[in-house]
């Protein structure tokens, strides 16, 4: 059964005179060049291929992304197995805490976009 994901709506800030970037969707907000995620002010531990493959979703929302096509992005080398990419999705969601990332149909995710 899949859950319903609504449709989000998603800053992208301007670069501030720190030189940091940042995007923020509900109560998620995510610092691109330090690579720190907080939800409501608080940290959130996500290992580097969660946040890269958030950024990633966030930074293309309402397009679906294949495995391998995610796989390419988050991956730190060379790896054969799509199947990767399921539990990595798994962990963000969880640590998340709300619905962000939809599965589709076909196989692979999105993050639908308002």
């Amino acid at each position: 059964m899949k859950t319903f994901v609504p449709p989000q709506r998603i800053a992208i800030s301007p670069i501030d005179a720190d030189g940091r970037e940042f995007i923020e969707v509900g109560p998620l907000r995510l610092d691109l060049r330090t690579e720190f995620a907080s939800i409501n002010g608080y940290a959130l531990a996500l290992t580097s291929a969660e946040f890269r493959l958030l950024v990633h979703l966030l930074k293309n929302a309402g397009r679906v992304w294949a495995r391998e096509e995610l796989l390419e992005h988050i991956s730190d080398g060379p790896s054969c197995n799509v199947r990767r990419v399921d539990p990595i999705v798994a962990h963000v969601r969880r640590k998340i805490g709300f619905p962000l990332i939809a599965t589709a149909r076909r196989g692979g995710y999105d993050i639908p976009q308002e």
